[in-house]
């Protein structure tokens, strides 16, 4: 259920913190750490700052990428 709701809420903020991904959700931040890791380990997460032991930011690559589409400059 948990992550299910955090699925949804990744639409409206792709990139987040595990304490952003728990108040997205209503969760207490070692939860929302776990659903973090979860999404991390399914691919759905990026680890954006992998040299980071704390403070990571996460994106939701995917739905980035499709936001981007289309937007690249042209190469002449």
């Amino acid at each position: 259920q948990h992550a299910q709701l955090l699925l949804t809420k990744l639409f409206e903020h792709p990139i987040v913190t595990k304490k952003e991904a728990a108040e997205l959700v209503g969760v207490s931040i070692p939860t929302g750490g776990q659903l973090v890791e979860l999404f991390t380990s399914l691919g759905i997460l990026r680890d954006m700052d992998p040299e980071k032991q704390r403070y990571k930011r996460y994106a939701f690559e995917a739905y980035l990428n499709i936001l981007n589409e289309g937007t690249e400059l042209a190469q002449e």
